[in-house]
């Protein structure tokens, strides 16, 4: 999806009522995707926050995934946003494979149990 400024590999709507999502009703949920061999650092995180703030208040969650992980400065950027309602759930190789093979209802427990693991981090 492209904005006039920015680009988000994918939008989702939020239509779950019950768990996790409850307490983030925000209508879209932004997920960045990264399938390179460097890890996601800190500069990608301080961007897909801007792409979370950028929505005029309708996304507060997100989902960043990254098929070679994280650094360590990702992860303290991600933790350093959470004085804010933003919540980002960081997902790697073995997450999206276990998400497939799930599918259904499922999947979408795993995904809020994700988020609820990124809220309390």
């Amino acid at each position: 999806y492209n904005t006039a400024t920015e680009e988000i590999d994918i939008v989702v709507r939020n239509r779950r009522v019950g768990g996790i999502f409850s307490a983030y009703p925000e209508p879209l949920i932004l997920v960045e995707c990264k399938n390179q061999v460097k890890r996601a650092s800190k500069d990608e995180c301080v961007t897909f926050v801007a792409k979370l703030r950028n929505r005029r208040q309708s996304a507060t969650v997100g989902f960043f995934v990254s098929v070679s992980g994280y650094t360590q400065d990702f992860r303290l950027e991600s933790l350093r946003d959470s004085r804010e309602r933003f919540v980002i759930a960081k997902l790697g190789r073995d997450h999206i494979e276990k998400w497939i093979e799930i599918c259904g209802e499922t999947a979408g427990t795993y995904m809020e149990r994700l988020v609820e693991e990124a809220a309390l981090e």
